[in-house]
């Protein structure tokens, strides 16, 4: 059976997983079946993004890592966030007269500013979007 459109999303998705496995199958040498080199054949290959040792592989809470990998895919619960999808009323913080977003609350508005600890502190230089940050943290640089 053949994909086509008017099968539902996922449907075709496995209709194609489905081929794809079959072209792992025909391609086996020896006619042995390797279910190492089925998985490796089928799965997606995803790069590795900059952040994930410094999300995963600390000593932080679990909530804290998921908070921060919230954070690194842009998904925190910000006002904006929240008035985009007509959550609430208004995307102005509650402290400073702008819009709440990621790169607000982290490293502009003063009274929830985690960042103004770090430029205290720690980090003599100045500090630049939320991204970037990410990724001279995990470059150990910090």
């Amino acid at each position: 059976m053949d994909c086509r459109p008017s099968f539902s999303w996922i449907m075709n998705r496995i209709l194609k997983k489905r081929d794809e496995y079959n072209q792992v199958i025909v391609g086996l040498q020896d006619d042995k079946f390797k279910s190492k080199e089925a998985y490796l054949a089928i799965k997606n290959v995803e790069p590795t993004v900059p952040w994930c040792k410094l999300t995963w592989n600390n000593l932080a809470r679990p909530r804290a890592q998921f908070t921060l990998w919230l954070a690194c895919h842009d998904r925190l619960a910000t006002k904006e966030r929240l008035h985009r999808f007509h959550l609430i009323d208004s995307p102005i913080c509650a402290f400073y007269n702008t819009v709440e977003t990621s790169h607000h609350l982290f490293f502009e508005c003063p009274s929830t500013g985690l960042m103004c600890f770090l430029d205290d502190f720690l980090v003599f230089r100045k500090l630049g979007f939320w991204a970037k940050e990410v990724i001279f943290v995990a470059a150990g640089s910090c």
